[in-house]
């Protein structure tokens, strides 16, 4: 028996070629949003206003096509590694150097909340890049990526490298969106991790 039209019959050609193109769109342009991360409330109010046509909701901001959300500063600490033990569990001064294989991340007191909210943005199905808008220096790397390792992202993300915090500047930033790879940011959240664990 053979087929007649789209999707087997004359009339649900319409239908069915309206559908496919209706799920492309989805999946190559619309309904992804992207999530961009401040270091602060203050900064996110002043990306967001940028942006326009965003509504507070919570703790964050969300458009048709952004939410704005923030940390508050260090959200994250290195824990101690207790579960390795030295000399039955005694740490002395003598005993140091100690150099465990990984270092487990804690939430800061009074911290765990704003993680909680940011870890339910990111992991949102409709989220399909993270922006860093951390403050551009090692800091503000290190209190991103210590979120990101927190909370498992698998998502692609892009960095916003501002130097001035005016509205011609954070447009100009949003111009030229930064990768990974570029200016060494590795490196720079490297640098910031070897300061942190060599801190007393």
């Amino acid at each position: 028996m053979q087929s007649n039209g789209f999707c087997g019959y004359p009339e649900k050609r319409d239908a069915c070629f309206d559908f496919f193109c209706d799920a492309f769109r989805g999946i190559f342009k619309g309904d992804m949003k992207t999530l961009i991360i401040a270091e602060k409330p203050s900064v996110a109010v002043d990306i967001a206003k940028v942006i326009g046509g965003l509504k507070k909701t919570g703790d964050y901001y969300e458009g048709e096509d952004y939410i704005v959300g923030n940390a508050l500063g260090h959200l994250l600490e290195l824990a101690c590694p207790d579960a390795y033990e030295v000399k039955r569990g005694k740490w002395t001064f003598a005993h140091l150097p100690v150099l465990p294989p990984y270092f487990d991340l804690k939430p800061i007191a009074k911290a765990g909340e704003k993680l909680k909210n940011l870890k339910k943005l990111i992991h949102r199905k409709d989220v399909g890049l993270i922006i860093n808008a951390c403050d551009a220096g090692r800091e503000g790397e290190l209190i991103f990526r210590y979120i990101m390792q927190a909370t498992k992202n698998d998502k692609p993300i892009k960095r916003l490298w501002l130097q001035s915090m005016t509205p011609a500047a954070i447009r100009e930033a949003f111009a030229h969106l930064r990768t990974d790879e570029e200016m060494v940011l590795v490196a720079i959240y490297k640098g910031a991790f070897s300061l942190r664990i060599s801190s007393p």
